[in-house]
């Protein structure tokens, strides 16, 4: 039996989506082309995607159960997936340790001759009209250095880039976050305090390979 507790959307972009329990509280389903469905726990990067598309940009129609039936998709065992459901704490959905040999070789020199732990500065930039108008807001990493100074000269750069745009055009949003990092030798891997928050999308791989366009350290 359907539980009314459970909205079904079809997005712009012409995916079904089923939010299980209140505003997908429990999970979401999305109907693959193949008609099997993927679930997504709650609080991961995928029911993040679907939950702010629909709840927060309402890029979606809300379909009542008898519209799926009538385009022939049959249900899967909704309760079941409720069950199994297990939530998602954001800074888990991103990667918090890399091993030596999936770092670059001058990134990783530099890493070893410092005393952990070892601060990194990474910029972030969320795109103002995805934010407003697309498919929600991601505040994605761009940029990553040893030192703040040139970090947040870097944002004072883009911001000015920004300030010429024209007027319609809405720009970016530029953030300054300090990244915690530590050597372990005997592992052979880097570790991070990523201190990921909503709405951030980075990890420490792709940190690593922004801080390999860095200038060198003097």
């Amino acid at each position: 039996m359907f539980l009314m507790t459970h909205d079904i959307f079809e997005t712009f972009s012409d995916s079904i989506v089923i939010f299980l329990g209140e505003r997908g509280g429990s999970g979401v389903l999305r109907l693959r082309d193949d008609g099997a469905w993927n679930f997504y726990n709650p609080g991961s990067q995928e029911w993040d995607y679907f939950h702010q598309l629909v709840y927060r940009n309402f890029k979606a129609q809300a379909l009542a159960p008898e519209e799926l039936a009538r385009r022939g998709i049959v249900l899967p065992d909704l309760d079941a997936y409720v069950r199994q459901a297990v939530f998602v704490e954001w800074p888990k959905n991103f990667d918090g340790d890399i091993s030596f040999d999936r770092v670059n070789t001058a990134v990783l020199g530099a890493l070893l001759v410092k005393n952990s732990p070892i601060a990194i500065f990474l910029v972030l930039s969320e795109d103002l009209y995805e934010s407003a108008f697309g498919d929600g807001v991601a505040r994605d990493a761009e940029a990553a250095f040893w030192d703040e100074t040139a970090a947040r000269a870097f944002i004072d750069r883009k911001n000015a880039e920004n300030a010429a745009r024209a007027k319609d055009q809405m720009g970016y949003a530029y953030s300054l976050k300090t990244i915690s990092l530590s050597v372990d030798v005997a592992q052979k891997k880097i570790r991070a305090q990523l201190n990921i928050e909503k709405y951030e999308h980075y990890t420490l791989a792709r940190t690593l390979e922004l801080l390999g366009c860095a200038p060198a350290q003097q």
